[in-house]
C-alpha cells in the first residue's frame, strides 16, 4: 500500500468519526506533520533524524500508521474536536493549542534540524548590563556580520530583550532571538557566572532573583566608590551610575570612568591596579549560589551553562572541580568555544562535555566592537559535541 494511500486511510477515519467534514478543505500535504506531531506529544517520541534534509514526514506516517490511527481515533473522540485539527487550524481544546503550537512556530523546525552554515552566536551584551551598544543597535550589528541566531545574556537583568524583540518585529529582520541572562554567581570565593538561555523572561522566580542581585550589585557598587574615594577619586561613584543608566551597573563601569580620567590607560588596568580581587578599592560581592541560579533558569524553562569556564584564572583541577559541582546541581552545558581561545582550551573543555554528559555552547561574550573579538567571530561547534540548543 502506497504512502498517499496510508494517510488517506487516517483522513477517512476522521470523516467517519465526524461527517461534518468538507473533505475539500483537507490539507494532505500537512497532515503528516501534525500527526507526527501528535506522536510527539502524546507518547513522548523523539523523532531525531542524522540528515542534513528536512525530516520526511510522510515517511513518518508509513513507518508509524497503526500508531497514528489509534491516536487520531482517540483525539477526535475524547474532545470531539471536528476535524479542525486537521483542516481548519482552529484552537478549541488545550491538545489542539499544544499541537498547533507545534506546528505554527518556527523554533520546531529551527532546533530540531538547523541548516548547515547556520551562524550562531549565544552570548552578548547590551547597554542594559555593560555593553557598548543599544539593543537596537546590537541587532543590526548582528544582521551586518550575517548571524543568523543571537542570545543576549546582560548581567542579571533581562530589560534589552522586549526592546530587541519589539525591533526585530518592527523591521522584520531576519534574526532569531534567544532569551538569555548571566547570573553572577559564587563559587569556593570564585566569582562564577551562569548563562540562562531560551528562558521565560516572565517567570516569577527569575524576576525574584535579578531584584535580589541587583540590590547586591547597588550596594557593591557604593562601597566601590566608597574605597576609590579613598583613593583620591572623587564622585567616581555617580559618574560610574551615570555611564550605567538604567542598566546593571558593574566594575566595568567604574574602569571606564578610571580610563575617562587619565588615572589608567585601559580599561583592564583599572581592575589590575585598583578594582580586581586583591586590589585597593575590589568589594567582595554577594552573588546568589550555582545551585540557585541554576533552579531558576529552570524554573524559568530555560537551560543553564557555564559562561567563559577558561576566563576564571582556575588551574585544569579546579576547573574540573566547578565543572563536577555544576552538573551535581543540575547544570547542562559548558561554554567551550569563544572567540580568543586556543585549541588546547577548546579540547579541554569538549573533554569535560563528553566525560560529565553536559551540552555545549558558543557565544563571542560581545560588549563591544573590537579588534580581537566581535559577533560571531571563530565560533564553530565541534562536531563531537552535543549542542545546548538540541534539548530547546
Amino acid at each position: 500500500m502506497g504512502n498517499s494511500h496510508q494517510i488517506n486511510h487516517v483522513l477517512t477515519f476522521v470523516i467517519f468519526l465526524n461527517p461534518n467534514v468538507n473533505t475539500n478543505t483537507i490539507l494532505i500535504r500537512k497532515s503528516p506533520l501534525i500527526v507526527s506531531g501528535l506522536l510527539k506529544i502524546l507518547f513522548c517520541t523523539n523523532f531525531t533524524y542524522k540528515q542534513t534534509s528536512q525530516p520526511n514526514y510522510v515517511e513518518l506516517c508509513h513507518q508509524h500508521f497503526n500508531e497514528i490511527v489509534c491516536i487520531v481515533c482517540i483525539i477526535i473522540l475524547i474532545t470531539n474536536v471536528k476535524s479542525r485539527l486537521l483542516i481548519e487550524c482552529k484552537i478549541l481544546s488545550p491538545i489542539e493549542e499544544l499541537i498547533m503550537d507545534l506546528m505554527s512556530t518556527d523554533d520546531f523546525k529551527l532546533w530540531s534540524n538547523l541548516p548547515s552554515g547556520t551562524r550562531i552566536d549565544l552570548h552578548s551584551h547590551t547597554k542594559c548590563s555593560d555593553g557598548g551598544l543599544l539593543p537596537h543597535e546590537l541587532v543590526d550589528r548582528a544582521v551586518n556580520f550575517q548571524l543568523d541566531i543571537l542570545a543576549i545574556t546582560d548581567h542579571d537583568t533581562v530589560a534589552a530583550l522586549d526592546i530587541a524583540n519589539d525591533y526585530i518585529v518592527e523591521k522584520n529582520i531576519p534574526l532569531k532571538l534567544v532569551n538569555g541572562i548571566e547570573i553572577s554567581t559564587l563559587w569556593q570565593g570564585f566569582e562564577i557566572h551562569i548563562v540562562g538561555l531560551n528562558i521565560d523572561k516572565t517567570s516569577p522566580d527569575l524576576l525574584q532573583l535579578i531584584a535580589s542581585q541587583q540590590q547586591a550589585r547597588e550596594n557593591r557598587a557604593v562601597a566601590m566608590g566608597d574605597k576609590l574615594s579613598k583613593c583620591g577619586f572623587d564622585d567616581i561613584y555617580d559618574q560610574a551610575k551615570s555611564i550605567a543608566g538604567e542598566g546593571s551597573i558593574t566594575r566595568a563601569h567604574f574602569a571606564k570612568v578610571l580610563v575617562r580620567q587619565g588615572h589608567v590607560s585601559a580599561m583592564q588596568k583599572a581592575f589590575d591596579k585598583y578594582i580586581g580581587k586583591g586590589q585597593r578599592a575590589y568589594v567582595k560581592p554577594s552573588w546568589c549560589s550555582i545551585e540557585e541560579a541554576v533552579a531558576v533558569i529552570h524554573a524559568a524553562g530555560g537551560s543553564a551553562v557555564i559562561a567563559h569556564p577558561v576566563r576564571y584564572g582556575l588551574s585544569t583541577k579546579w576547573v574540573r572541580r566547578l565543572v563536577v559541582h555544576f552538573k551535581e546541581q543540575g547544570g547542562d552545558a559548558l561554554e567551550i568555544v569563544l572567540p580568543q581561545m586556543g585549541n588546547e582550551q577548546r579540547k579541554l573543555m569538549l573533554s569535560f562535555c563528553l566525560e560529565y554528559d553536559l551540552k555545549a555552547s558558543m557565544g563571542s561574550d560581545f560588549h563591544y566592537p573590537s579588534k580581537w573579538s566581535d559577533l560571531g567571530r571563530n565560533l564553530k561547534m565541534p562536531e563531537q559535541a552535543t549542542p545546548v540548543w538540541s534539548q530547546w
